[in-house]
């Protein structure tokens, strides 16, 4: 597999919520998303309704020690650091794209700020930089959701291919997220497991 298809895969796996600008926005949970390319950088912005309080829908977001138990493309998940509200997260797994199958192990530290936001930066991965923000906002019964992403690869990759194959990945991503936390907020979820490594 060529280097700028491999790195667009790893572009997917990582950016989680990203939709090109003219496609149509996503139903279930209203998902609308813009990307954009400026420089060596992509600009994401991602907007959903979640029908559910925001202390659920905060607490599926951070769930990075069980996260691999409903996210397809996650092998594992866990938390490897935390002091206070700061920790880092180490996640590994696989995306796939048809016969196309890419690897995928990198740590993120996270800063939160508990019910109304998150940030966080890569520490090890291929990219030179990722920084993104996460802001929960209550909104009559349900949970507004704003995403906010800046990355960029250290390899050139085609803009239009990536946006393609980035916005396949994260429609299914944010749909097991909006899943999971419908099924946490009717009491349909399965319990915890004390492992996020899926064998």
């Amino acid at each position: 597999m060529s280097t700028p298809v491999r790195l667009l895969l790893l572009v997917a796996a990582l950016c989680s919520p990203i939709r090109d600008a003219v496609a149509e926005p996503v139903r279930d949970c209203g998902i609308a998303v813009t990307a954009s390319h400026a420089g060596d950088a992509y600009v994401v912005e991602v907007k959903l309704d979640v029908p559910a309080p925001v202390r659920t829908t905060w607490d599926v977001f951070t769930d990075w020690d069980h996260m691999a138990n409903f996210a397809a493309n996650l092998r594992s998940s866990r938390v490897i650091e935390r002091s206070g509200n700061v920790l880092r997260v180490e996640q590994q797994g696989q995306s796939t794209f048809g016969p196309l199958k890419f690897d995928f192990d990198y740590v993120r530290e996270v800063r939160l700020v508990p019910y109304e936001k998150y940030d966080f930066h890569l520490v090890r991965g291929t990219f030179r930089r990722f920084d993104a923000e996460v802001r929960f906002e209550n909104a009559n019964r349900s949970t507004r959701v704003v995403y906010h992403a800046q990355f960029a690869p250290k390899q050139w990759a085609p803009v239009v291919l990536g946006l393609v194959l980035i916005r396949l990945n994260a429609r299914e991503q944010f749909l097991q997220l909006c899943e999971e936390i419908v099924r946490r907020h009717h009491g349909t979820a399965a319990s915890p497991s004390n492992t996020a490594t899926k064998k």
